[in-house]
């Protein structure tokens, strides 16, 4: 079952990894070495191994199944294990240095997990291995996408803090030569 992915095409590893379940960690990479590198299953592959499982009577088939959302698509244990398990991604960078340079579907390495989420441990981990993945960056496409739902989420400015914002953008001594201008009660120095 350790080379089964499940129907979402997550193998047994990926999810060890993303829970940074160690035990469970080095218990599959003792049974199924080869899938520390492995990534996320695409449907058609998915679908292949199930129906072979299913034939040979190791599953069922369940109900109400998604897609595996396309983020998700391409990532290999370690970029799972990258966002905030450095001990996850020890164990997962023994097993396969390799995956360290392997880009899921967007273009992101393992780092770029890590960076996004600030896992400092991992960032460390991932550019003792690969020193070359720090001068990668993530596709095009994906950068646009996230730049885009970075500035829909932010709020609009109100009045008060575009006048703050404009405030603290003068220079200093424009700040204190109004200040001297106009008497302040609050001000205990005047």
């Amino acid at each position: 079952m350790a080379r089964l992915p499940d129907w979402w095409g997550r193998y047994p590893i990926h999810q060890a990894a993303e829970c940074g379940n160690l035990l469970a960690l080095r218990l599959l990479l003792q049974a199924a070495p080869e899938t520390a590198g492995v990534a996320l299953s695409s449907d058609c592959e998915v679908a292949e191994a199930h129906r072979a499982a299913l034939a040979r009577g190791e599953l069922s088939q369940p109900t109400g199944i998604k897609q595996l959302d396309i983020a998700l698509q391409g990532r290999t244990p370690l970029h799972m294990a990258a966002g905030c398990h450095p001990e996850a991604v020890e164990l997962l960078l023994r097993a396969a240095p390799q995956a360290a340079l392997r880009p899921d579907q967007q273009g992101r390495l393992p780092l770029h997990c890590a960076a996004s989420s600030g896992s400092a441990g991992s960032i460390q981990l991932l550019l003792a291995v690969a020193p070359e993945a720090a001068l990668r960056t993530a596709s095009p496409s994906y950068i646009k996408g996230r730049l885009q739902r970075l500035h829909s989420s932010r709020k609009p400015r109100s009045k008060g803090a575009e006048v703050a914002a404009s405030a603290s953008a003068q220079p200093l001594s424009e700040t204190a030569s109004r200040r001297s201008a106009t008497p302040s009660l609050r001000d205990p120095l005047r």
